[in-house]
């Protein structure tokens, strides 16, 4: 049966070089895979692209005069950390807590989405808000948190707070 419509849309500077139907053997495949696991063919095409340029391509967003603010800089474990920021400007912005002698290139334990408060899922843009941690997590030390670009590493914002044991 030849009555399955597929469709590969292009957009932007990309010029479509060739497109193939791929499926089972038979008269309307170009390229055959036996056994075809599916019931439906598929559509490979080949496209000439012409890459953005870096500026557009980097993972560093352009500058902001973001802020953070934890409502105090000393905390007794067991109490809530609360941290206000402004200028989250992403749906996957986060602010993030690292000890203060290490810088934010690895994930952290200890994070939230602006957008909802939340450690799993983002929301809608919400450029000025707060979010809160448990202390609990933390030993004792001093921590960054770090106001971070679409759940990268580029710090908008950075702030320092300690944890004291109780």
């Amino acid at each position: 049966m030849h009555d399955r419509i597929d469709f590969v849309f292009a957009g932007g500077p990309a010029t479509t070089r060739d497109s193939w139907i791929v499926g089972e053997t038979g008269p309307y495949t170009d390229l055959a895979i036996d056994p075809w696991v599916s019931d439906h063919r598929a559509v490979l095409s080949e496209f000439e692209v012409t890459p953005a340029p870096r500026s557009v391509l980097a993972q560093d967003p352009a500058p902001v005069s973001a802020t953070l603010t934890p409502d105090k800089r000393d905390y007794v474990q067991g109490e809530t950390i609360s941290i206000a920021y402004t200028e989250s400007t992403r749906t996957f912005d986060i602010v993030a807590v690292h000890p203060a002698n290490e810088a934010p290139t690895a994930p952290s334990s200890v994070f939230k989405y602006t957008a909802l408060d939340s450690e799993t899922i983002a929301g809608p843009i919400k450029p000025t808000g707060r979010v809160t941690f448990p202390s609990a997590a933390l030993r004792p030390g001093t921590y960054k948190a770090y106001l971070l670009a679409n759940r990268g590493f580029f710090a908008l914002a950075e702030t320092t707070f300690t944890v004291r044991q109780g």
